[in-house]
């Protein structure tokens, strides 16, 4: 941004605010073919300042694999098996992890665990029932008919964890198992 004012009690907050220059009227010629100039060297500059932002963007926001989740309980951390997780669900605001018998709280946005799995070597069988559950589907004892043309998926832990499957998601979820 180049600024051409009459007002000079702002030059200090454009100049903070990244201004490239800041030119009072009348606009003298030399100082404006300066900034020009500037702006060209800056817009020369920017095909490699944006695909170095691109790349990092891209590397930041790809999901690496995950063949092992780290869960807490008590004051410890214990490496879990995908395959031995029955589902993810956000519970009071924490993301919690349901083996056959224990509980465990992770550092994990559900998002990332759904990517970061899809991406893993052994094609683990999670399914996102909504926003806030991932459950894997290796470990759901019974599917129930719900309301419309929605499900209730049974799992097979100790307790008999019952998901809602969101309206959206029962779409998903009969693409991915037929015969639903």
């Amino acid at each position: 941004v180049v600024f051409a004012t009459s007002f000079e009690q702002h030059a200090l907050r454009a100049f903070k605010d990244n201004a490239l220059a800041y030119l009072l009227k009348p606009i003298d010629e030399n100082l404006l073919n300066l900034a020009l100039k500037r702006a060209e060297r800056l817009l020369a500059s920017m095909p490699d300042l944006h695909q170095e932002v691109e790349k990092t963007r891209r590397a930041a926001s790809a999901a690496s694999p995950l063949n092992s989740v780290v869960g807490h309980k008590q004051n410890n951390c214990f490496l879990l098996k995908p395959e031995d997780i029955f589902w993810f669900a956000v519970v009071d605001g924490i993301v919690r992890a349901r083996t056959l018998t224990d509980s465990y709280w992770l550092n994990h946005p559900i998002g990332h665990l759904e990517d970061s799995l899809a991406q893993s070597a052994a094609g683990h069988n999670f399914f996102r029932a909504r926003r806030d559950s991932l459950v894997n589907l290796n470990h759901v004892r019974v599917i129930r008919p719900y309301d419309r043309s929605t499900f209730v998926l049974v799992m097979a832990d100790a307790h008999d964890t019952e998901f809602v499957v969101s309206e959206r998601q029962a779409k998903l979820l009969r693409e991915r198992l037929p015969g639903l």
